[in-house]
């Protein structure tokens, strides 16, 4: 999962692409990962037109990959977790990656 606002054509020079390589199983940008792989599809929210409407709203792609990864996987939470977990709460979520300067960040 990544953010829409990072995949063509709305993440410019540095948006994530088809064939692009994802490292899994890292929590430190300076760490080693336990795995990588290419992207096979990519999915953004059907919703989300620009990452300068609604402050973000619906910014959100999923990443499928061209093989099934080993890394264990981010359990979300569903309706049936606390009800401050529920489809209209908002959530921040944070990661890492490249910049519009092509800096890590």
């Amino acid at each position: 999962m990544t953010a829409a606002h990072c995949v063509a054509p709305h993440g410019g020079k540095n948006s994530i692409r088809l064939g692009q390589a994802v490292y899994m199983g890292c929590n430190d940008i300076n760490q080693t990962c336990q795995e990588s792989g290419r992207i096979a599809g990519i999915f953004p929210h059907e919703k989300y037109k620009d990452a300068s409407l609604e402050k973000h709203a619906y910014d959100v792609a999923v990443l499928i990959l061209e093989k099934p990864s080993r890394v264990p996987v981010a359990t979300l939470a569903t309706r049936d977790d606390d009800p401050a977990y529920c489809a209209t709460s908002l959530s921040t979520v944070a990661g890492w990656g490249q910049d519009e300067t092509g800096r890590s960040s």
